[in-house]
């Protein structure tokens, strides 16, 4: 009896884990010369579908800067036991 209601409280306390991660903003700043850097939380890092969103958020960006985004590099910045893991993606704006 108890083992199942272990399960049920280990997949509970995962699902609203992974909905906080996901609640987060995604941050957009400026980096360097001609630069941005795109900040996501994520569960795990690196993730492909953070990648995609990071990809996302920066082509309005650049484009408003009058540039084309080109991926540079990423970074994990923070990790938390409970919130997840803070990555940076870096990207050039090239005219």
């Amino acid at each position: 009896m108890r083992l199942p209601l272990l399960a049920a409280a280990l997949a509970l306390s995962a699902c609203v884990a992974a909905a906080a991660v996901a609640g987060q903003p995604i941050e957009v700043m400026p980096a360097r010369p001609h630069g941005i850097a795109v900040t996501v939380w994520m569960p795990r890092f690196p993730a492909a579908w953070a990648r995609r969103q990071a990809d996302t958020a920066a082509r309005p960006a650049c484009q408003a800067a009058g540039g084309k985004a080109r991926f540079v590099r990423s970074a994990l910045l923070q990790w938390t036991r409970w919130d997840g893991q803070k990555g940076v993606y870096l990207y050039d704006c090239l005219r």
